[in-house]
């Protein structure tokens, strides 16, 4: 990520609507998530390291399934946690920053390796934090049910997100979707793959997409032709009860070093 990349980033990350939007987000994948994390044998007195934590949710989660472990928040910005966090929240830049090599029995990462260019780079790293026999559990989004979405005005704004964050940062939804490949070819053990298709309207998904919308409501409509208070409308829209239709996937692969 080079330097203009990076300080898009960090724009958005210390954004007034960032905390809500990471609350929404997380309010929307963490059932699904907490699903997954029941298929891994976790322990109580794990190490664990949840790189890119936002909101905290999942760490929080991990500490309350590790009381005699310890349990690592990492991001760009802590100012997006609540107060009263049970984990130890460190600031932190998984492209240039490390752990000690086998250092942890669990590691997670939402939706932050298909924003990274160094991704090919990052991921081999992450692995080598593994301890022996550790975990893995990634979970990337993908924008397919809305590339197949039959409203128009929703698709091209939707979209429109997703082309703005590529130029912007070099985000790739192709990734995200190659899963598991990546862990495979990196010989993690016990594999495993799942997906789900949030729904949006007057739900957390919905509520997600309509602030993610939003905040990049100039970047669309400098590439669409959208004006802003056309955009506004598809977001409100987005959020309403009566609106049907799918937000972004959610690919889950997690596997065992």
């Amino acid at each position: 990520m080079n330097n203009t990349q990076s300080s898009y980033a960090r724009a958005i990350d210390f954004h007034p609507s960032e905390p809500e939007r990471l609350k929404f987000l997380a309010q929307s994948i963490d059932p699904y998530s907490y699903k997954i994390l029941e298929k891994i044998p976790v322990d109580k007195n794990w190490r664990c390291l949840d790189i890119g934590t936002g909101s905290g949710s999942f760490a929080e989660k991990l500490s309350r399934c590790c009381p005699e472990g310890e349990v690592i928040g990492t991001d760009l910005d802590l100012t997006n946690l609540p107060e009263g966090y049970s984990f130890r929240a460190i600031e932190h830049n998984v492209i240039t920053d490390t752990f000690e090599p086998e250092s942890f029995d669990l590691i997670h990462a939402r939706w932050l390796l298909c924003h990274l260019n160094e991704r090919e780079q990052v991921l081999p790293k992450i692995v080598s934090w593994l301890k022996p026999n550790g975990w893995i559990f990634i979970e990337e989004a993908h924008p397919f049910p809305i590339e197949s979405s039959q409203n128009h005005q929703y698709r091209q704004v939707a979209m429109g997100v997703w082309e703005v964050v590529a130029n912007a940062i070099g985000t790739s939804a192709d990734w995200g979707r190659s899963l598991p490949a990546p862990l495979t070819a990196l010989g993690m053990r016990n594999v495993r793959i799942d997906l789900c298709t949030p729904t949006v309207g007057d739900t957390a998904m919905g509520r997600f997409m309509a602030a993610t919308i939003r905040l990049f409501a100039k970047d669309i409509s400098a590439i669409k032709n959208n004006s802003l208070n056309e955009i506004e409308e598809i977001a409100k829209r987005v959020e309403s009860a009566g609106f049907y239709d799918f937000g972004y996937a959610n690919i889950s692969a997690w596997g065992q070093r």
